[in-house]
């Protein structure tokens, strides 16, 4: 039997941010994934948590630079310093909330050189397995669709492996979204 997660992203929006943990466990999750818990402080989400008897199981790096507009940060050489500081944050929510993994992400690969993407990719993915690494957390590569994703950098299951790979990283995984492959591969 599976076990599912409530994306509380995307699920319960009619709830503030925090409420939506309270509302997935009324649903009878015990499991919960949230892309962006950034706006909450750590110990508010471990006190709905604890309350509710709820698992994180997963959160997403910050790839995005706020300030500039730019959502691709994994994959340009000149934003490395911002992915690090980014994957610090990751890491120290995903430790205080006791999740298994970060989805580490890339974005899409708009203007940025294709080498240069794929070399920064594969050396910031290998620097996020690092950091996660020292708190027990799995870094998670997830394939997205470019329907919904147009132009984003790992779009395929084999290229989502295939990154994994080269960087040869044993904290490494990939995270397998049937909804994101079946648009891609069928």
């Amino acid at each position: 039997m599976p076990k599912l997660e409530a994306n509380l992203q995307w699920m319960f929006n009619e709830y503030d941010l925090i409420d939506r943990y309270d509302a997935a466990a009324r649903a009878g999750f015990k499991g919960v994934e949230l892309q962006a818990p950034y706006p909450l402080e750590i110990d508010q989400i471990v006190e709905r948590l604890e309350k509710n008897d709820l698992k994180h199981v997963i959160i997403n790096s910050p790839v995005s630079d706020n300030d500039s507009g730019i959502n691709n940060i994994a994959l340009r050489a000149d934003r490395k310093d911002l992915y690090a500081e980014r994957t610090a944050k990751a890491v120290e929510y995903a430790s205080g909330l006791g999740c298994i993994g970060v989805n580490i992400g890339c974005g899409p690969i708009g203007d940025v050189d294709p080498q240069e993407a794929h070399e920064t990719f594969i050396y910031n993915i290998r620097h996020a397995a690092d950091e996660l690494a020292m708190v027990g957390v799995v870094a998670l590569v997830e394939p997205i669709n470019t329907r919904d994703q147009p132009g984003f950098f790992v779009n395929t299951s084999r290229g989502g492996l295939d990154a994994i790979a080269e960087a040869g990283h044993p904290n490494l995984a990939l995270l397998y979204d049937f909804y994101h492959m079946q648009i891609m591969e069928g």
